[in-house]
């Protein structure tokens, strides 16, 4: 029997306390003053859904949400450090990014804290924006997974630059719950392609003890995937990724963070 949204509402609200005590775990990890949070990343891949988890309102019902573009840079709040942001940049537009990702870089330079980064990808598996029809999602799927890695060289080349001393990275790739009968492909693309030679590139600018980068796979939310305008789904959720998949690499995906935190 296919996941239906209201199951997935139920599964989530069961989960709620689970979630949270991970979560909120977390944050504690985060030290008042000495951590600045920076999630990057293409627009429809789940940067804002990633922001909601780590914020101390979370509610299964923000994460159920449709998606909606960011205009500008997202802060979300750390419920147990008020002087601790996450910065979310918007990943769409290119007038959108040449206005707000050098004034979060300029945020994370002058800081002088250790910097975490967030770079989350789909493999391609966009959301598309709510006034973009998708007619060939093959190419659209091609398409996003070249965006991303525009969007990583960007990225790379602002911290090239930066006098950070502490850089932390971690790639989180979302819609696990999506391309996941393609995981060793996936894995293969970001650990071994283009997109880990430009992780390459940063780490022999930084150096050893200047730098360090993770990969964590998962999916925020169990969502097919279709234009906003129509009922068709292009890609469904697979049926083996099961909720036990769900759960565990999220959890995978905290221990990763916190180790970042560290």
């Amino acid at each position: 029997m296919p996941i239906t949204p209201l199951d997935v509402l139920k599964k989530l609200w069961e989960q709620r306390d689970l979630l949270q005590k991970g979560w909120l775990s977390l944050q504690r990890t985060i030290k008042s003053g000495k951590t600045v949070i920076a999630v990057f990343g293409p627009g429809g891949v789940g940067k804002t859904t990633f922001g909601v988890y780590l914020s101390p309102d979370f509610d299964p019902a923000r994460i159920a949400k449709q998606y909606e573009e960011s205009p500008g840079i997202e802060e979300q709040w750390l419920k147990l450090d008020s002087a601790q942001k996450i910065w979310i940049a918007p990943g769409q537009e290119t007038s959108r990014i040449e206005k707000t990702w050098p004034l979060l870089n300029q945020k994370l330079t002058r800081a002088k804290r250790k910097a975490i980064i967030v770079f989350v990808v789909s493999y391609g598996y966009h959301t598309p924006r709510p006034d973009r029809t998708i007619t060939d999602w093959n190419a659209y799927i091609i398409e996003k997974r070249t965006e991303e890695l525009r969007f990583l060289e960007r990225v790379v080349s602002y911290f090239e630059q930066t006098p950070t001393s502490d850089l932390r990275f971690l790639t989180l790739v979302t819609k696990e719950d999506i391309w996941w009968p393609e995981h060793d492909t996936v894995i293969a693309h970001y650990e071994q392609g283009e997109y880990k030679k430009l992780i390459d590139r940063l780490f022999s600018q930084k150096g050893r003890d200047n730098f360090h980068h993770e990969f964590a796979y998962l999916s925020l939310r169990h969502e097919n995937l279709k234009n906003a305008s129509e009922s068709t789904i292009a890609f469904p959720t697979a049926a083996g990724y099961e909720d036990t998949l769900f759960y565990s690499h999220q959890e995978r995906a905290m221990s990763i963070l916190k180790e970042l935190l560290k």
